[in-house]
């Protein structure tokens, strides 16, 4: 179940996206994780592992499951405090979300909302 996720490298779905609602395979397995505590907590190992050497989506779709099974996500946050690599956070819809780094989706997560001073071509969120 954790492959699709795993496979994630720089877009997060969160919901069905585009005017065809497509459901993506990692949207697909997110959200049985999500919605399944038995099956999370089954994965959190993997999802932990996921959440130190993932491509960028991966990191956020494992900071977003750990915070459901009642991780304190905040150390994940600090290990990429400064990291840029880039990220797209779809929350489902038609419209195309805007890119975050790394460091600024996790404080997302993470329940903040910030943006890295470095990162100000981009509007606030």
């Amino acid at each position: 179940m954790l492959e699709p996720i795993a496979a994630a490298t720089h877009s997060v779905e969160l919901g069905p996206v585009g005017y065809a609602a497509l459901r993506t395979e990692a949207f697909k397995a997110y959200k049985h994780l999500y919605d399944d505590r038995e099956a999370l907590a089954h994965a959190e190992p993997a999802l932990l592992a996921l959440a130190e050497t993932g491509a960028p989506a991966a990191v956020v779709y494992a900071a977003l499951l750990l915070r459901r099974a009642g991780r304190d996500i905040a150390p994940l946050v600090a290990r990429y405090a400064e990291d840029r690599r880039e990220v797209s956070i779809a929350e489902g819809g038609c419209s195309l979300p805007p890119p975050y780094w790394l460091c600024e989706a996790l404080r997302w997560v993470h329940g903040e909302r910030w943006q890295h001073p470095e990162h100000s071509s981009t509007p606030s969120r």
